[in-house]
């Protein structure tokens, strides 16, 4: 969902970038359609989430079918959210309408949450209607309209809270950074209205990013819903293990999911305002010695800077954009040129289009090297001795969250794959020093890259 999200919000930031500083004729029909398309991913929730939760009340023997159909039918609804929001923003034109036909350019932020409306509403409300596979899972009925419902809280919480934590998850992860550069971005064109044209503008979106950037663990601690680790056995034990690790962190914080989530994670650049998040899911449902292997992987991303290799990675392109501008500003002014003969005709579909390829070579870039990472990740836990406990650990939480043992994800290589790099690491440490040499190898052409692109660009 994470990388979908990423791609929709583009989507939305390139097309409002690039729509035409005119009203858009139709208005009203334009409304219509965006509303029409958006009511259709709804319907498509509420249709397959009453058929899933109606099949486990049935027949209870069968969720693990029922559990992979509605997965099946969450990646049909997902597509059609997709080319619900590409299909209003490139071809609805909604970005025009909220910003000249109905007058909103120029209110920071009004219109921007506005433009995002097509990404985030139809989701919201498809968490809603979820909510009924989940209630039916957890406790195995169905609860019909009518009926009467317990006195007692229900473990997954009221459907209100069920879409709350998503929405924080989702859309509080992907969209309040993006709103907040966007802020920024209006409260400069308001005091400085030529600020772009600059030779200093990217200073503009610089400095607010890399305070989003430090303060982004201190903000995902009130994003999501979290609460100190109390003192006990068990953070005595993680202490211990920073200590042993050579990281320094700020906190351990708790996330409060109703056990909906069994994650982990580390968040911050600097020490100083580094967090390690662990849901409530994982107290739950592992011992101490499984949790603390857990929390070994996530400081092993912080032990072999992870964090700023990925931001490299992101950044790489940037960078590299940079030095063509200060280098050769005449490439610059050629390749504009080429894209307004090019993009004349219909510049929001071109452009969407020539994001949305380089969004995808992006994404498969930094999801195979981001699941290069996690191996070695792994290697750190086998490295503090947590490597046999580890694999027992992440081989439950794969079959707690119904996964399949093999499949991927975009940022995280399978179960099968993680528990055969361990297993080979202990049973012969050489398996684990090729592994670590290859990821060297990699880091260095990454920063070879970085190192060299001035010079190549000056030689060009």
């Amino acid at each position: 969902m994470q990388l979908s999200l990423l791609l929709a919000v583009v989507a939305a930031l390139v097309c409002a970038q690039h729509a035409p500083s005119a009203p858009a004729p139709g208005a009203l029909p334009r409304l219509a359609l965006t509303l029409a398309s958006g009511t259709l991913v709804v319907l498509l929730a509420v249709a397959s989430s009453q058929a899933v939760a109606r099949g486990l009340f049935r027949d209870p023997a069968q969720r693990p079918a029922w559990r992979r159909r509605f997965a099946r039918l969450r990646q049909l609804h997902t597509g059609l959210w997709l080319l619900s929001v590409v299909g209003t923003l490139a071809l609805f034109d909604w970005p025009q309408v909220v910003r000249y036909n109905w007058g909103l350019a120029h209110l920071i932020l009004v219109k921007d949450v506005l433009v995002l409306v097509p990404v985030w509403l139809p989701l919201v409300c498809s968490w809603a209607a979820f909510y009924d596979v989940a209630r039916a899972d957890a406790v195995g009925q169905l609860p019909s309209a009518g009926a009467a419902e317990s006195s007692a809280p229900h473990p997954l919480g009221t459907r209100w809270e069920f879409v709350w934590l998503h929405a924080r998850h989702y859309l509080g992860l992907s969209l309040l950074p993006v709103l907040v550069l966007l802020a920024c971005q209006d409260v400069l064109t308001l005091l400085l209205p030529a600020w772009e044209e600059t030779a200093v503008a990217w200073w503009g979106y610089l400095v607010p990013l890399a305070a989003i950037t430090v303060a982004f663990p201190w903000l995902l601690s009130r994003i999501w819903k979290t609460s100190p680790l109390p003192d006990s056995d068990l953070r005595q034990r993680l202490l211990a293990l920073t200590r042993q690790m050579g990281i320094r962190c700020r906190d351990f914080r708790v996330w409060q999911t109703n056990n909906q989530i069994l994650n982990a994670a580390v968040a911050g650049l600097l020490p100083a305002a580094r967090y390690v998040f662990v849901t409530d899911g994982l107290l739950t449902f592992l011992r101490d010695d499984e949790l603390e292997a857990v929390v070994a992987h996530e400081l092993g991303h912080a032990r072999r800077r992870h964090l700023w290799l990925r931001l490299a990675l992101v950044g790489l392109p940037l960078w590299i954009v940079a030095q063509v501008r200060a280098w050769s500003p005449e490439s610059v002014r050629v390749i504009a040129d080429w894209q307004a003969a090019q993009l004349s005709d219909s510049p929001v579909v071109l452009h969407l289009a020539v994001a949305g390829l380089f969004c995808a070579l992006a994404a498969a870039a930094l999801g195979r090297y981001s699941r290069l990472l996690e191996h070695d990740a792994d290697l750190c836990v086998w490295e503090v001795g947590h490597g046999a406990t580890f694999v027992t650990a992440i081989d439950r939480l794969s079959y707690l969250c119904h996964e399949r043992r093999h499949r991927a994800t975009w940022l995280h290589p399978s179960t099968a794959a993680r528990v055969e790099l361990l297993q080979r690491a202990l049973q012969n440490p050489r398996a684990a020093y090729a592994y670590r040499r290859r990821v060297a190898r990699i880091n260095g052409l990454l920063l070879a890259v970085w190192l060299l692109t001035p010079a190549g660009v000056a030689l060009l």
